[in-house]
Formats: structure tokens, sequence, C-alpha cells
């Protein structure tokens, strides 16, 4: 029977070597030899071994095998067994104490705090986790397999350049800490409450960064694999908690070759005297600084999704903002930036003049002879009826059109997107398109959502126009569903 590990609870005994003996005597209440054996293998240093290895692997283990043989005069057969008791029953636990150190839960993913860390706490109803279905989970989602050995809930494999370490802790977020950070997302109403369940976390974390994008999306693979499981809540992200099925939703999107910025930045809001304030939180892990919008009375809506909007094309197109400038998603549309100290953020941040925006978005279109087939289409031509949704009980819909192909007469564009809540009726989606002479040029009635609906999905659909023409807007919005018959 495999023994339980008896530092499990109390890791930090291990710098005190009377008590370390006196574990191990209780350990080994009739095998005095053994715990002895052990001990001389602590007075070797094996536990600062293994706590400053990058990864424990089979020539860690002949290291200190050797070390014991030669240095101690231990036979081999009771230096391999030593080894191997202090790896399986601490190097989990070094693991666990080390990203703790290393991360904080509090300390969030800043880059300047560590460079080579990125962490997130899947959050778990109880402490079981089916590592069979998140091996199967992994090849079957994102092509990644890993042979290594999983032991006392923790396992450390190799991705391409990057170590990923998964490490089960048995017990709830510390503090409370997983359920405030909930309350931070906008998104999630019901967050804090759903999060108050969990009674156990695995820490997943992705380390030797080369390039911080891929470092973010290995992150997103593995915990969407580990989100897939039936007893995942979320996953706390600092500074918040993000529902797993918004989650897994997004990180899919990568397969599609977008940038789940969603998932890799956090967008808070507040409004204060009556205007709506906006700041970032993760642009700093990709070398960035952090954005701002101050006091503006656009929709929150507006300004989450601009936000979005900016933080995915400074990534993606690793842009520096500078102070003075302009951007924007069109020739026409000059958004001011200002880099000064920060109003909702510490230090200095990259202020956006939001309110500019709303009198250069007009006029925005585009050609589309002028598309390649893959291209996305500008988010600012793509107009949501949220009205005509929330009042069906659904909310947070969003939209991508690319162009998908071009044949004889016609194009064909792909649109995809993705919706939650609880509808209260049947609706259809309806997707209208426009040239600049607000005539339509275009009309797609896509997929359905059942009046049982309640949660997430996403959704896809094609819309027909005529190659030679100008889109300046799309529109999409919810009608009432009424089968026929």
């Amino acid at each position: 029977m495999k023994r339980d590990n008896p530092f499990l609870h109390c890791v930090d005994v291990l710098d005190d070597r009377k008590r370390v003996r006196a574990v191990l005597l209780d350990c080994f209440p009739t095998e005095r030899v053994k715990a002895n054996v052990l001990v001389i293998a602590y007075d070797s240093g094996i536990i600062s071994a293994i706590r400053d290895s990058e990864i424990i692997d089979d020539a860690l283990i002949n290291r200190l095998e050797k070390r014991l043989i030669t240095d101690y005069a231990m036979n081999s057969n009771m230096a391999q067994w030593a080894v191997r008791f202090w790896v399986e029953m601490y190097g989990a636990e070094i693991l666990r104490k080390t990203m703790l150190a290393t991360t904080g839960h509090s300390q969030g993913n800043d880059a300047s705090d560590n460079d080579s860390v990125l962490v997130g706490f899947i959050l778990l109803k109880d402490a079981n986790v089916d590592w069979a279905r998140f091996r199967k989970n992994l090849k079957d989602d994102w092509d990644i397999t890993f042979e290594d050995e999983i032991k006392d809930g923790a396992v450390v494999f190799k991705v391409d350049d990057m170590t990923v370490a998964c490490s089960l802790l048995p017990s709830p977020v510390p503090d409370h800490e997983a359920e405030e950070a909930a309350k931070r997302n906008i998104l999630w109403n019901d967050g804090a409450n759903a999060v108050a369940k969990h009674q156990a976390h695995m820490i997943v974390a992705v380390m030797n960064k080369f390039d911080a994008l891929n470092q973010q999306e290995l992150l997103a693979k593995v915990a969407c694999s580990l989100l897939k499981l039936d007893n995942a809540i979320g996953i706390y992200k600092a500074p918040t908690v993000y529902d797993k099925e918004f989650y897994i939703n997004f990180a899919k999107t990568i397969d599609e070759g977008e940038c789940p910025v969603p998932i890799y930045v956090y967008v808070g809001m507040y409004i204060d005297e009556k205007k709506v304030y906006a700041f970032t939180s993760g642009m700093s892990v990709f070398g960035k600084l952090e954005m701002e919008i101050t006091g503006t009375e656009a929709e929150p809506d507006d300004v989450l999704n601009f936000m979005y909007s900016i933080c995915e094309y400074v990534i993606t197109e690793d842009i520096e903002l500078n102070d003075g400038e302009t951007i924007g998603f069109t020739e026409d549309q000059k958004v001011p930036i200002e880099i000064s100290q920060g109003v909702s953020v510490d230090g200095d941040t990259v202020k956006i003049g939001f309110s500019e925006l709303k009198s250069v978005d007009k006029g925005a279109s585009v050609d589309i002879e002028t598309l390649k087939d893959g291209d996305k289409l500008l988010k600012s031509i793509i107009v949501i009826d949220k009205k005509s949704f929330t009042n069906l009980g659904i909310r947070n819909i969003t939209c991508v059109v690319r162009k998908d192909y071009t044949y004889g007469m016609e194009c064909n564009l792909k649109i995809t997107g993705e919706y939650e809540g609880k509808a209260s009726k049947s609706i259809m989606l309806v997707f209208m398109c426009f040239n600049p002479q607000d005539e339509l040029i275009g009309t797609q009635f896509g997929e359905t959502i059942d009046d049982i609906f309640n949660g997430s999905d996403t959704y896809s659909t094609c819309i027909k126009v005529p190659r030679w023409e100008t889109i300046e807007r799309i529109e999409l919005r919810a009608v009432l569903h009424l089968p026929m018959g």
C-alpha cells in the first residue's frame, strides 16, 4: 500500500533536523534503520537539491543516489530507496511551496515580479482529479502528450521549450481570497457564491518563458483541459476568477487563430459620478504598460469591448503606445494616447481617450475585394443590438466576422461568436449586412436558442454578399423564433 505523505501538512518542519527525525520515527515506528537512512539522506542535502532543481527527472535522481553511495558508503539498493522516498514524499511539496513562494496567491502575474512563471489556480469541488481524462483532453484538444509520472497529486512535464507543473492542494485557497477575487469579475454575477463551494485547488504553472504570448497560450490550453473535469468550478488567475465555461469557450478560439484576450488580460470597470472608468491587469506580462480609460460617458459594454480590442492589437502586433500618439482601427479613427501616473492602477499607465471614439468611428467601411481569405473584419463595423438579446435573457454576446472565400460573384463571410444567459423564449439570431448607402446587401437567419437554454454556448454561420460591395456595418439582433405548425 502506498504510504501517506507525512510532510503533507507540515512542510516547514523540514527546516529543523530534530523535527524531521521525529516525523520519520513516527512514520517508521518499527523500522529504525530506515528512518536513520532517510536522516542520512537528509543530511546529504537532498532537500535543497530537490528544491533548487528546475525539474525532478532521472538525471537528478541518479546524481543524488551517487552522492549517497560515494560520500556516505551506502549500498546502492538503500540509496535508491532513500532517494525515491524523498522525491516521492517531498518533491511534490517542494513544487507547491516553490510556486507559492515565487508567485504568491495575491501577487498576480506581473512580469516585473517574476519573468519565468505564469500561474493559475484551478478551483475544484473536491480533491479528486481524473488524471487519465486530463491526459486525454490535452491530447484530443491540443495534441499535447506527456509520459511523466504523476506523484502525490503532482506532475511536471515539458512542452517545447517550456515546463508545465501541475500540483494538487487538497484544501481551498486560503483566507477566502478566491471568493473575493471572483467579485471582481464583472461578467460573472454569481461568481463568488460558485467559488465558495471549492474545497481543493490545482496549481498550474508554466515556466521558462521565451515568448509571453506562447506562454499564455500554453497555460490556457492546460487550464482548459483541467477545467473540463467534472469537479472543476473555474480558474483563479489574479486578480479575478473565470467561470469554467467562459474560459473554455475562449481558449477554444486559439485553434481558430484567435488571441483570447478576455482570459489573458483582466479588464476592471467602475462608475464614479456617472462616468465609466476602466483599467487592465495583465498587460505587464507582455512587457506593456497597463491601460486605462478614465471618466467617459460611453456605455460600459462599449468601453469593455474597446479595451479588449486595443489589448488584442497591442499584444498581437507587439505595438508600443507612446505619449502624444493616436490609435485607431480605421484610417479616420484617431484616439489620443497619454502616458501618465495611473488613476486606478499603480505606476504609469496608457490613458486612452475613449470619449473621442464616437465622433471618429462613423463612416468606417470595408471594401470586400481588398480582403484576403481568412482576414478578420474590423470590430467597429459590427453592431450588436444588445437590448434585443437582454430583453430575451441573453447577455455577453460576441461576434467575429472573417472573409471565408469568394466564388463567382459572391463572397462568403463566416460569422462566429459566443453568448450566455437564460433564455426566456425561443430566439433566432439574425444577421444583416449594409453598404455605405444603407442598402441591405446580405441577410442570414442564424441558429436558434431554445427557451430552455441556460448557460453558455457558441454559434457559427455564414452570410453571402456581392464581392464588389463595400460593407459599412453588419448588424446582429435577436428575434422571437416562432416554429411553424
